[in-house]
């Protein structure tokens, strides 16, 4: 341990030199007579004479010495033998004890918090809660050391974050950071690590599934292809629609997701949506978005207009033609789609005339005498 004071030494008969005594002591009942003390080690060195000056006095403190605190003194006397000109009482702290490892180490920067291990950072950002000391008494947190494995030794950091520079960047693949602390003893505790890889390269953009020209309803389920990363293998997945064919404002949209469908609800009957879908991987590389899916909400059922015979008619044959205008606002009629039920019978298989609008059915049985519904 090195003792620095100050002093001033102008003794009366000025000999050549001031003689400093340096000792690591347990200080007397007296403070102010150091004949007291209770030496542990001491060392002597000549100094000069003058006002205001510095110097210093190096002492080897026993590797067997206690844990403890115990007092540094410094002692003036003149080369010649004269009276004590000045002195000093200090402190020194021996601490035998390496601190805790630093916790909770992780990467500052890492846009998917978690345990994923992936960044797509090439100067990332570390920190980490402070380590304690465990000397007693303890003598403190100096400084801490950080390694990347594969990348640089270790390196001192004054303070619980250090930053890759940028001329260290990382390059994609695999790294182990490791950090230590470093009490002002010297002593210096165990590492703890964090593995992660660099990864800077977006994944394949996912292809929306094509989608109809009508959508029943007001909801409707989109879907598209699984994107496996090469690298961090998981995507996720971000889905958009909008009424705005140049998509200049956004309607909504999922979310970060894992899976690779998601239900839009709410929609209204008559509009037309746009749909869109990015992927991101696990170290926040995003992709372009997909090709635009559009469909029209219809959520209106066709109407009819009056049926031939009329409602309560007469008719003459037991094998009447029947048939009723059918229009829809929407998705159009699906013909193949059209039947009638004359009497609460089984639905049978009607024509549709997509040019009148019509559908219609002859009976291929006669129809009893009487009242029948359709």
């Amino acid at each position: 341990v090195t003792l620095t004071f100050d002093y001033t030494s102008n003794p009366s008969v000025p000999p050549v030199t001031t003689r400093a005594l340096g000792r690591m002591c347990l200080v007397g009942a007296d403070p102010t007579n150091p004949d007291l003390d209770t030496v542990i080690v001491e060392a002597w060195q000549d100094i000069a004479n003058g006002t205001g000056l510095s110097a210093s006095i190096n002492l080897t403190i026993p590797a067997s010495q206690a844990e403890g605190s115990y007092d540094a003194r410094v002692v003036l006397t003149n080369s010649d033998g004269g009276p004590i000109t000045d002195w000093e009482v200090g402190a020194i702290i021996v601490d035998n004890s390496a601190p805790n490892a630093p916790t909770n180490l992780a990467i500052a920067d890492d846009v998917n918090p978690g345990p994923d291990g992936y960044i797509n950072d090439t100067t990332p950002t570390f920190n980490w809660t402070a380590a304690t000391d465990n000397g007693n008494p303890a003598s403190g947190i100096a400084k801490y050391w950080v390694q990347i494995d594969g990348k640089f030794t270790w390196r001192e950091v004054a303070g619980t974050t250090y930053t890759v520079p940028g001329a260290d960047a990382l390059v994609d693949g695999a790294y182990t950071a490791r950090v230590k602390a470093e009490d002002k003893a010297g002593n210096v505790g165990p590492e703890v690590t964090i593995n992660f890889t660099v990864d800077t390269a977006a994944p394949a953009v996912p292809t929306l599934d094509a989608e109809p020209a009508y959508t029943k309803g007001t909801t409707n389920t989109i879907t598209w292809s699984a994107v496996v990363d090469p690298v961090t293998n998981t995507c996720q997945y971000y889905a958009e629609y909008t009424t705005d064919s140049l998509w200049g404002t956004v309607s909504g949209n999922s979310g970060w997701i894992t899976v690779t469908s998601w239900e839009v609800t709410g929609l209204t009957s008559g509009t037309t949506y746009y749909y869109r879908v990015k992927a991101r991987d696990l170290a926040g590389n995003v992709t372009a978005t997909s090709a635009v899916q559009s469909s029209t909400q219809d959520a209106v059922a066709p109407s009819f207009g009056s049926p031939s015979p009329a409602d309560g008619a007469w008719v003459n044959t037991a094998t009447p033609t029947i048939s009723i205008p059918v229009s829809d606002t929407g998705a159009g009629i699906d013909g193949s789609s059209a039947t009638i039920s004359i009497d609460g019978g089984a639905p049978v298989a009607a024509t549709y005339d997509g040019v009148t609008g019509t559908i219609s059915y002859t009976p291929a049985t006669a129809l009893a005498e009487g009242t029948h519904t359709v």
